[in-house]
Formats: structure tokens, C-alpha cells, sequence
């Protein structure tokens, strides 16, 4: 079993995805890459075809109009002991993942929460700022330190900006009426059944 599965749910991102694919190869960390290409029209499904032998490749022949239902489909075939999602036009620091997953195995948390970067087409970089520090929480303070995030803000909606054990989340499915804020009704689940979050405020 590999310590974490990286989900990417892909349509008609031909402009991104090599370099979305190629950043989480570069971590050289204990890995899978579950690719779900949700009937993309242009060369996405070609590029990715040139990863057949260093990803799990799942092609949908239509797309279905929902992002939840690709990451639905993701989530059913990842097998590692933790699960991450990274969108297509996202990309890793070099060193990211193996820094996020020592945490998580020096605090065994089972929830790691970090921050990022936004990065504009003009190249100019942007740090968000979050409502949390480096802390570790553990499930007799969630209503002081997690709960408050989801109350009064969204600082802990993206699933892109977590690793979550596989054990607490297997269960839990993005909402396909949902046409915005899936990820949302997913974290409140997976935070909820966690026992142990690590905030991490750097991206």
C-alpha cells in the first residue's frame, strides 16, 4: 500500500495537466496518482497517455458536468493510506509532499492541513491568509481550534489543501446536486470522523 494517493480529476486541461502530472512525479514520494479524465475533448487524455505506466489512468467516455462525481470515482479507486486531491491546473513545491507526509507521520495526525500559493498568469504570487497556525489538534479541542474554521469561514473547505486517512473519508462522497462548495460538504464529513488534525500554515 502506498502512503498516499493523489486524485486529479481532469477535463479539457490540456494547458495544465503535464504539469500538474510531472510536479508529483518530481516528489519522489511514497505515491500513487489516480487520474480520473472526465471525457475531455481536447489532448488532455493524450498527454496522459504518456504516463500509462507511472499513474492509474481512468478515461470516462462523457463527461459527466460535476467534478464531484470524477472525484467520487477517484476516491473508489485509490488505495493509499491517506488521500489528497490535486486539480488539474494546480501544481507541488518540489519537496512537498515528503515534508506534508512526515508531519502526518510524526504527529499521526489524521487529518494534515496546509496552505498555498496562488499564482497569477502574470507570474505575480500570492499567499493567502489562513485562520490557522502550526498546531496540532486533537479531537477534545476540535470545538475551540476546527469547528470555528467551518463556522466562519472557508478556510477548511479545499480538499486540495489536506491529506486526509483513506479509513476516515472511504465512506464519505462529493454531493453530485452540488454546483459549487462539494468539497465543502466532503471536509465537514472527513473533520468530523477525524481524531487528530495538523495545521500546517505554510504552502
Amino acid at each position: 500500500m502506498k502512503k498516499l494517493s493523489v486524485i486529479v480529476a481532469a477535463y479539457n486541461a490540456e494547458q495544465y495537466i503535464d504539469r500538474c502530472i510531472s510536479s508529483i512525479l518530481s516528489q519522489k514520494a511514497d505515491t500513487e496518482i489516480v487520474v480520473v479524465d472526465d471525457g475531455s475533448q481536447d489532448s488532455t487524455l493524450e498527454i496522459l497517455e504518456k504516463y500509462k505506466n507511472q499513474i492509474k489512468l481512468i478515461a470516462l467516455e462523457q463527461n459527466g458536468g460535476s467534478v464531484a462525481r470524477t472525484r467520487n470515482i477517484g476516491l473508489e479507486n485509490a488505495r493509499g493510506e491517506f488521500i489528497t486531491y490535486c486539480d488539474a491546473d494546480d501544481w507541488y513545491q518540489p519537496g512537498a509532499l515528503r515534508k506534508i507526509l512526515a508531519a502526518q507521520e510524526k504527529a499521526n495526525a489524521d487529518i494534515v492541513r496546509f496552505s498555498y500559493l496562488q499564482i497569477f498568469e502574470n507570474g505575480v504570487k500570492w499567499q493567502p491568509k489562513v485562520a490557522f497556525e502550526n498546531e496540532f489538534v486533537p479531537k477534545n479541542r476540535f470545538c475551540k481550534s476546527v469547528y470555528p474554521l467551518f463556522i466562519g469561514g472557508i478556510d477548511l473547505n479545499s480538499v486540495c489543501c489536506a491529506i486526509f486517512r483513506r479509513k476516515i473519508v472511504e465512506h464519505i462522497r462529493f454531493p453530485l446536486a452540488y454546483q459549487t462548495a462539494e468539497d465543502a460538504a466532503f471536509s465537514i464529513e472527513a473533520y468530523t470522523g477525524a481524531n487528530s488534525v495538523l495545521f500546517l500554515d505554510e504552502p
